[in-house]
């Protein structure tokens, strides 16, 4: 069951990698493929956070938030959806 989890998780990064919108961002020459990706790593450590109860994966989480948000205003998005979901977290 391993092996097919690590197939699984590189058949999901390369929909993703080579996806021809993001493609098509990449040419418009913006800073969105760095909210994209930094949006990507800040919700798997997350989710990493979430699964383990870990704060260094809680931090690694902050740290792409931070460069998301820093790399364009939309990456409050990022960090919104974060935080609503933590918040719930704390609440139930």
């Amino acid at each position: 069951t391993h092996v097919y989890d690590v197939r699984l998780k590189y058949a999901l990064w390369a929909m993703v990698a080579f996806n021809p919108c993001l493609a098509g961002i990449n040419i418009q020459g913006t800073n969105d493929t760095f909210v994209i990706s930094f949006g990507i790593m800040a919700y798997y450590f997350y989710y990493q956070y979430c699964q383990q109860r870990s704060l260094r994966y809680f931090f690694y989480s902050l740290v792409f938030i931070l460069l998301a948000i820093g790399s364009k205003a939309s990456g409050w998005i990022v960090a919104g959806t974060i935080v609503i979901h933590f918040i719930y977290l704390l609440i139930s």
